[in-house]
């Protein structure tokens, strides 16, 4: 480095910076290549080298590696020169961005140098030059950029793969010097096993130890995990077909490749997928919040883990609370001692009754309570607020892409805008919840801080199931009730915090029957 020799001067020193990031370029240009008639450069005029920047990268990105060290170090006053073999080796970069990397060099008192121009952002004939030339730079990134669009559009409609082959897949050279896509004879039958054991009724979890189990090694050379094993799953080239998305245009041309299953097992394996999807989904939205979760115990006295399950019969669905309570011994799960299965509805009906009535008794000196409440609804309100506008900022940065992806060629207008209005629909439906949960704050403001505590602690407690979320009405029971006991036959033992006596009061369920419970 020259910062170290005694007489050198900063304005003698140079920092050379060479950049590819196209097969164009590397024709053109390699990084040996631009380093090495940037030496002689430097050689012919004396200037004294201080470091060498390389980045692979495009040149419209104003963040690059080398870029941004050669930037520090320019700062730093490591330097005044910068070599280049050409300015648009340096940017290729949007007005603003630009604007900015002048300014640096400007302030920092450095020049661009080539082999075949001197800049100096201090003389404003130079500057114009040098604007002109980013201008043209600029618009030959964007004619690259669009021919490459154009380039990957056309082979994807010719059927052509371009990218890293899927596993199972191989390419083979014909005669006549093409290039033919088909099942790899040595990872075909590792695929085919996938999608065989899928259809047999196998899940994703399940064949992915049974390729660990079987040791055989995934695409990566390691373990298998279930990401790997659904994308070959959904792999549309296993089936023959091509699938790709160019341009914001789907593109997808059917037996155009060498099947590595066939189409039946493959459209099976997909309408199975689709299927436990939409099973899962239904069980998502069919969720419950189990009030006695945590707290319940069995007639033996030993706490129970509380698992609601769904079953649908006919075109009713029933939640049910499913006890169950496994010893082990020698690692292996016992029968269950205690099994017993209720109605949720029917179980957390009775707790509110419970609740409603110790509060009532109580009265208002246990608004503290739902003070406490009111205040994590407060923060949890607060919370969505501040994720709506985060939501929103990037709903707005889409929006903006997606302008600007309009007014280049090439792109599907039509999809485009449909995009667009996807995100429209996003935002206004971002702003209207925006504000219902500030109307929500504002209400609760208003509600607690008029000073009627008396009339709306009973309205509350009297219209608990109405006015109280599950959520808060299960943080409430837990706060009341830390223990409820069940038998066998469905009766309820309510352990209570603020009943008088010896603490506690008993309410029974009517006993479990395959009418009612089972």
């Amino acid at each position: 480095m020259a910062a170290g020799i005694k007489g050198v001067t900063p304005e003698e020193t140079a920092g050379v910076y060479t950049r590819i990031s196209t097969d164009e370029d590397l024709q053109k240009w390699s990084l040996g290549a631009q380093e090495k008639e940037l030496l002689e450069l430097a050689g012919r005029r004396g200037y004294c080298l201080y470091r060498t920047y390389r980045d692979t990268i495009t040149g419209s990105r104003a963040s690059r590696p080398g870029l941004d060290r050669l930037r520090d170090d320019m700062s730093a006053g490591k330097f005044k020169l910068i070599l280049v073999v050409d300015q648009d080796r340096l940017s290729r970069m949007e007005p603003i961005d630009w604007e900015l990397l002048k300014r640096e060099i400007r302030q920092a008192g450095a020049r661009i140098v080539t082999p075949f121009q001197e800049i100096d952002f201090s003389d404003e004939d130079n500057e114009l030059v040098s604007d002109v030339f980013n201008l043209f730079a600029r618009h030959q990134r964007r004619k690259i950029k669009k021919a490459m669009q154009r380039g990957r559009a056309e082979a994807a409609e010719n059927g052509i793969w371009l990218g890293k082959l899927p596993y199972g897949r191989k390419k083979v050279s014909e005669p006549d010097g093409r290039v033919r896509i088909i099942a790899d004879p040595e990872k075909g039958p590792t695929v085919r096993k996938i999608f065989s054991m899928y259809a047999g009724g196998m899940g994703i979890h399940s064949i992915t130890r049974e390729m660990n189990g079987q040791g055989i090694p995934s695409p990566g050379g390691g373990k298998w995990d279930s990401s790997t094993v659904h994308r070959i799953l959904t792999q549309p080239m296993h089936r023959g077909d091509l699938r790709r998305r160019e341009n914001g245009r789907e593109i997808y041309l059917k037996g155009i490749f060498e099947p590595t299953v066939p189409a039946e097992l493959y459209d099976l394996c997909q309408q199975t997928l689709k299927n436990r999807r939409e099973g899962r989904a239904w069980s998502r939205t069919g969720r419950v919040t189990a009030l006695a979760a945590g707290i319940l115990h069995c007639q033996c006295g030993k706490k129970l883990n509380v698992h609601p399950i769904s079953v649908k019969r006919g075109s009713r669905s029933y939640v049910y609370y499913h006890y169950r309570h496994r010893e082990r011994r020698n690692s292996k799960a016992l029968k269950p001692a205690c099994p017993a299965s209720h109605r949720v509805p029917a179980v957390d009906r009775e707790i509110l009754r419970a609740a409603q009535k110790v509060l009532l008794e109580k009265g208002p000196e246990w608004l503290l309570i739902l003070v406490g409440e009111r205040n994590k609804s407060q923060k949890g309100l607060t919370a969505r607020l501040e994720m709506l506008k985060k939501a929103h900022a990037r709903l707005k940065a889409k929006k903006e892409k997606l302008l600007r992806l309009y007014l280049e060629d090439g792109w599907d207008r039509a999809e485009l805008e449909s995009q667009k209005r996807i995100v429209d629909g996003g935002l206004k439906q971002n702003l209207e919840e925006w504000r219902e949960v500030r109307g929500m704050l504002d209400g609760m403001e208003e509600k607690w801080d008029n000073g009627r505590y008396m009339e709306e602690y009973y309205c509350f407690i009297l219209n608990i199931e109405r006015e109280m979320s599950r959520l808060t009405q299960q943080r409430l029971i837990r706060l009341l009730f830390p223990r409820v006991e069940v038998d066998l036959r469905g009766n309820l033992r309510i352990v209570s915090l603020l009943a008088g006596g010896g603490g506690c009061r008993e309410k029974l369920l009517p006993p479990c029957t395959p009418g009612n419970c089972t």
